[in-house]
C-alpha cells in the first residue's frame, strides 16, 4: 500500500474522495483488455456522458500537511468537461457529496475557526460548526437521503470520551451524537442508506487506518458487518457502499493474520443487519473501494490487476460478469471510481504518464463499447471529488 499525505482533522485521517497514488508499490502495468461490456441488454452503441446528469466536483492534490493536500479551489465541470465555476476555498478538505440533492460539503480551513462549506446547484453556503464544545473537531463523511442532515466524524483531542460520529442539520446547525466511539478508536460515517430508512454506514479502526464496519440500528444499537475481514479507509475512496434497496451491503475487506501477505484482500456482500458476509471476487492484492450502482446491477472496484498498479473493475453483484473498466491498453493505473446518479457512467481518476503526479479525471459509460472521455487536465492529483446530481 502506498505511504501518501493525508488531510487529518486532530487525529482523524477522514479522506471522503479519491486518493491519489495508484501504486502499490512500483512499476508499470496494463489494464483492460476488452472494449465492450459482456452480457449488456442495451443498444451497442457508443454513448457520451449526458450533461444533464449532473456535475462533477473536485480539488487537486497539490502539498503535503494537514488541509494542504487538497488545497484548492474546488471546481465544478460538467460530465463532457465544460468549466461551470471555481470555488476560492483555499485549504480544503474532505469533499463529500449529497446522493439525492445538489450539494456538497468540504470541510476549508483559515483564520479563526474550521467552518464547513455546502455548495452546489449554484449557492454557496457556510454551515456554522458548534461552537460549545471548543476542541472537538468534525469531518464532514455522509448526507442523509434528504440532502438535510450530514454525519461528520468526531475527534476531540482534549477529552477523548466525545469521540464519535455525530450528525448535524444544516439548515439550523443542531447537532447530536450518533455513536460512541471506544477509546482510540476513532469512527467514520461513510454512507447513509439509500432508500431513505436513514441507517448509517461507519467505519471503527482498530488497527491504524484498517477497521471494522458498522450499521445504526433504529434501536439506537450498532451492528457489525465486516466479520474477520479488515476495511481501510479512504485511500481509494469509501470501502462499502449501500445496495439501493437498503437491504444489503459491498465491501472490501484484507485478510490482516500473520503470514498472510498484507494485501490479500476481496469483495463481500452482506446483509445490511449485519453478518452473513460473503465473498464475490476471487481473493487479490489491495482490493479497495466497493461501490453499489444506483440501478443495484454492478458494483464497481479497484484492486492491483498486474504489476503495480490499480485498475477499476465491473461485476455484477453476484460475482459474474467481471471486467475491467479502462480499455486503454497504454494506461498506467486507475482508481477511486464513482457512479453517476442514473448509474449510467463512472468518474474515476487515470494516471496519464507513468507518473501518478499527473492524473486526470475520465467519464465512461458503463452498458455497450467503451466511450472515455477526459474531462480534466493531468497536471496534478487529487484529494477529493464527487458526482453531484
Amino acid at each position: 500500500m502506498p505511504t501518501r499525505s493525508l488531510s487529518a482533522v486532530a487525529a482523524v485521517t477522514v479522506v471522503a474522495g479519491a486518493a491519489v497514488a495508484l501504486l502499490a508499490g512500483g512499476g508499470r502495468s496494463v489494464v483492460g483488455t476488452s472494449a465492450a461490456t459482456p452480457g449488456s441488454s442495451r443498444p451497442q452503441t457508443p454513448a457520451a456522458p449526458n450533461p444533464a446528469t449532473g456535475t462533477i466536483a473536485f480539488a487537486r492534490h497539490t502539498r503535503a500537511g494537514t488541509f494542504g493536500d487538497a488545497s484548492g479551489p474546488v471546481v465544478e465541470v460538467t460530465p463532457d468537461g465544460a468549466g461551470v465555476g471555481n470555488l476560492p476555498l483555499q485549504r480544503t478538505c474532505c469533499l463529500t457529496q449529497s446522493t439525492t440533492t445538489r450539494r456538497f460539503a468540504v470541510l476549508v480551513a483559515g483564520p479563526g475557526p474550521l467552518r464547513l462549506v455546502s455548495t452546489g446547484g449554484g449557492f454557496t453556503s457556510n454551515i456554522p460548526l458548534p461552537n460549545r464544545h471548543t476542541t472537538l473537531r468534525l469531518t464532514p463523511g455522509a448526507w442523509s437521503p434528504n440532502g438535510k442532515v450530514l454525519a461528520m466524524a468526531g475527534v476531540d483531542p482534549a477529552r477523548q470520551a466525545r469521540d464519535g460520529v455525530y450528525a448535524m442539520s444544516v439548515s439550523d446547525g443542531d447537532l447530536h451524537r450518533l455513536t460512541i466511539a471506544p477509546r482510540g478508536r476513532p469512527q467514520r460515517p461513510l454512507a447513509y442508506s439509500r432508500d431513505g430508512l436513514s441507517l448509517l454506514l461507519f467505519q471503527r479502526d482498530r488497527d491504524g487506518r484498517f477497521g471494522t464496519l458498522y450499521v445504526t440500528r433504529r434501536d439506537g444499537r450498532v451492528a457489525r458487518v465486516s466479520g474477520a475481514g479488515a476495511v481501510t479507509c479512504c485511500y481509494f475512496g469509501s470501502p462499502a457502499s449501500w445496495s439501493p434497496d437498503g437491504h444489503s451491503i459491498a465491501f472490501a475487506a484484507f485478510t490482516r493474520r500473520r503470514g498472510v501477505p498484507p494485501g490479500l484482500s476481496a469483495v463481500f456482500v452482506a446483509s445490511a443487519g449485519g453478518g452473513n458476509a460473503h465473498r464475490i471476487t476471487d481473493w487479490g492484492d489491495w482490493t479497495t473501494s466497493a461501490r453499489w450502482s444506483p440501478s443495484g446491477d454492478w458494483i464497481a472496484f479497484d484492486k492491483v490487476a498486474a504489476g503495480a498498479f490499480h485498475s477499476v473493475f465491473l461485476m455484477h453483484p453476484d460475482g459474474s460478469d467481471l471486467h475491467t473498466v479502462d480499455t486503454d491498453p497504454a494506461a498506467a493505473g486507475s482508481c477511486c471510481a464513482q457512479w453517476s446518479p442514473d448509474g449510467r457512467y463512472l468518474v474515476y481518476e487515470h494516471v496519464e504518464g507513468g507518473s501518478d503526479k499527473h492524473v486526470a479525471l475520465y467519464v465512461v459509460n458503463v452498458d455497450g463499447p467503451a466511450h472515455r472521455r477526459r474531462i480534466t487536465g493531468a497536471n496534478g492529483s487529487y484529494m477529493s471529488f464527487g458526482w453531484v446530481p
